[in-house]
């Protein structure tokens, strides 16, 4: 027992002084540090040299890519790379989204930062339409890029990715087009919108039956689109509008719920317009009689029950705008103005808020001109708010309009209305042309011919990239006169829409969604 406690000692004292001596020996090796001495400094670091990114408008880019001959990294949020300065000539490439690399050489030290410029990357073409005209208003989205095309149809888009470019307008159908980063102009061809509708009146949601049978016609038939009543010439809105003034003066129905009706026509795959009569409203003339046309003794105007907001009052403008961005707002795809007019005659003694520039006679060109212009500056800040929105303007205008040079004395001119709005729609019933016009005697009972002809008259005064959309007689007419009237707005291939006061409308009229509707 103790012969092995002495060995173990023996051992431990051993490997003691193993321990010692190394430690002796590590002391003769090293340098040894003096108490109170400083420490050596580290070695400094290598030099770096670095690059700001800017853009073309010397607007620093973070996140660009920068690469120092094969060391890659990005620009931080001061658009800065950086990379360590080996004393030889570095090759740097620098690259951002949107942008054209650019090369830069950096041949030598220095504290302070290259700057390199990238020029973005830059599409530019035309919006036309299939005859090459410039389609102008039109949205040019590519990736986060976006462009409207200008008067010419020409557009801009700058920081654009190789994608899909869509097209959009309101009245004309979208288009899609691959771009792959190709260089020269960019051409896009848009085709209108053509809308084959039937008038649905403010009252025939309310009766299923009614209601249903037209979504039946629409599904069965060549119809895409429902022009739907949402305040009408009973100056009756027949939704609950929100519009204050709508329930100052008694207006709202409860006929439909707007946006429920929206999508029940969308369910059905149609075009919604909706039908907003403007000036001609007994509901808010009466009860509001400063908005409305008044007689010298202050009461409101009226002519054959017409009676007639007026159309230089800024508030009764606004009433039509704020009822029209309500509708938008809702859902519905299209806002028809009707009535967007002076009334026809009204003689010399009316009252209006602007003064006394609208009195004078139908041919007078001084008081044209100025009713022209209340109604064209209207109708353009209805576009102004409503395609902002995604939505189309449309106007119903008197068929007269398109054969004289006139406005009628009602403020409706062809080729200033159509400078402001996405479609412009003539009311050509033939029954409302006097005997002998157009060379007919009785011009009722040409009605295919009485279309065709004022069209010719009216489509080459368009102006702008506006769709000439014409309101057809389906009322008096069996199925062969109705159908001649379609076929021929159907040679223009720009739509058309049926007027029923009822929505009491024709099927014969009407061929199946399959049949090719412009063949003849």
């Amino acid at each position: 027992m103790h012969i092995g406690r002495v060995l173990r000692t023996t051992t431990i004292r051993s490997s003691t002084a193993m321990i010692l001596a190394l430690g002796l020996s590590a002391c003769l090796t090293t340098s040894m540090v003096v108490v109170g001495e400083t420490p050596a400094p580290p070695p400094p670091p290598p030099p770096s040299v670095s690059v700001t990114v800017v853009d073309e408008a010397g607007v620093t880019l973070a996140g660009a890519q920068v690469d120092f001959q094969g060391f890659v990294t990005e620009t931080d949020i001061a658009g800065l790379a950086s990379t360590i300065w080996e004393d030889e000539p570095i090759v740097v490439v620098a690259a951002a989204p949107g942008f054209h690399e650019a090369t830069a050489n950096l041949e030598e030290f220095s504290d302070d930062p290259m700057e390199i410029a990238l020029e973005p990357v830059v599409l530019t073409g035309r919006v036309t339409d299939a005859t090459g005209d410039g389609v102008a208003g039109a949205a040019v989205r590519l990736g986060d890029a976006e462009a409207i095309s200008g008067v010419d149809g020409a557009f801009r888009l700058e920081r654009v990715l190789s994608g899909e470019a869509v097209v959009t307008r309101p009245a004309w159908m979208p288009a899609v087009v691959a771009w792959e980063g190709e260089p020269g102009p960019l051409d896009i061809v848009l085709e209108p919108r053509v809308v084959r509708a039937l008038h649905v009146t403010g009252w025939t949601p309310q009766n299923a039956e009614a209601w249903n049978g037209l979504l039946d016609l629409a599904d069965t038939t060549e119809i895409n689109s429902l022009v739907v009543d949402l305040k009408d010439e009973s100056g009756r809105v027949y939704y609950p509008s929100a519009v204050p003034l709508a329930a100052e003066v008694g207006a709202t129905r409860e006929f439909y719920q707007l946006s429920d009706l929206v999508q029940e026509v969308e369910e059905h795959d149609l075009y919604m317009i909706g039908r907003l009569v403007t000036f001609q409203d007994p509901v808010a003339a009466r009860a509001r009689t400063d908005l409305a046309i008044t007689n010298p003794d202050g009461t409101p105007f009226e002519k054959n029950g017409q009676y007639f907001l007026d159309p230089t009052d800024a508030a009764a403008r606004q009433y039509a705008l704020d009822l029209a961005v309500e509708a938008c707002e809702a859902g519905v795809h299209e806002i028809q103005f009707d009535y967007v007019r002076f009334p026809d005659g009204f003689g010399s003694s009316v009252r209006f808020d602007g003064g006394t520039a609208y009195l004078g006679a139908y041919n007078d060109p001084v008081s044209g001109a100025a009713r022209v212009g209340v109604i064209a500056d209207f109708l353009g800040k209805a576009r102004g708010l409503l395609n902002s929105r995604g939505c189309a303007v449309s106007a119903d205008v008197f068929a007269i309009i398109l054969s004289v040079p006139d406005d009628q004395g009602i403020g409706q001119r062809t080729e200033d209305l159509s400078g402001v709005v996405d479609a412009m729609s003539p009311m050509i019933y033939p029954d409302h042309y006097s005997d002998g016009s157009f060379g007919y005697e009785i011009p009722f009972d040409h009605p295919g011919e009485i279309i065709a002809a004022a069209l010719a008259a009216g489509m080459p005064r368009l102006q702008s990239t506006a769709i000439m959309r014409p309101w057809l007689a389906d009322y008096y007419y069996g199925p062969t006169e109705v159908r001649a009237e379609i076929d021929a707005a159907e040679r223009y291939n720009i739509g058309w829409m049926l007027w029923n006061a009822n929505s009491n409308h024709t099927p014969g009229a009407l061929k199946p969604p399959e049949t090719d509707a412009t063949a003849d």
